[in-house]
């Protein structure tokens, strides 16, 4: 149930947007140049680190989504399970290990990430440029679990499965240009 009286009981993430597109059009420019732009990471991978940080802040409605997203890129659902419940015994090459790790703690425990969080995703190598690729994943599934869960979006299994496949075949640009919303 929505908690804003202007949107619809069961409303979604297109439904927040068509209501404050204002607001939201720039948050909606930000999420293609993250999730679609020039990266080594490739958009399975961005969709797998946004499921990661959605299960981390226990963001359903993002969770549910991405998770299709991300098997719409090719990445295992058995994969993004493990990967979710713990990526120390998750079958991910070793270099992604201290990456899970700073990313869990930028979203839980922001202000004490230190320069050995960094140290370790840099040595493990990653170069500067794709660890900030993934902290701003990062980031913007922070921001969109926190605005998604305030407004009481909500979802269930039909539903993420018609947002991943939109959002995996017609990208985030094509979809917000068609006033359907990033998910």
């Amino acid at each position: 149930m929505a908690f804003l009286p202007s949107l619809p009981a069961e409303a979604k993430m297109p439904d927040v947007q068509a209501a404050f597109d204002d607001p939201l059009a720039l948050q909606r420019e930000f999420a293609n140049r993250v999730m679609t732009g020039p990266s080594a990471l490739s958009l399975g991978d961005r969709e797998l680190i946004a499921a990661f940080v959605s299960h981390h802040n226990a963001c359903q409605y993002c969770f549910g989504v991405h998770e299709q997203v991300a098997a719409n890129h090719g990445v295992s659902p058995d994969l993004l399970k493990a990967v979710a419940q713990d990526p120390e015994t998750a079958p991910v090459e070793a270099r992604w290990k201290p990456l899970f790790r700073y990313l869990a703690k930028v979203t839980t425990e922001p202000s004490k990430v230190v320069q050995r969080d960094v140290d370790a995703v840099l040595d493990a190598g990653w170069d500067e440029r794709t660890l900030f690729d993934a902290l701003m994943v990062c980031c913007y599934y922070n921001f969109l679990n926190r605005m998604v869960d305030g407004c009481g979006v909500r979802a269930d299994g039909d539903y993420f499965a018609v947002a991943g496949e939109r959002l995996a075949e017609r990208g985030r640009a094509s979809a917000a240009q068609e006033g359907r919303g990033a998910a």
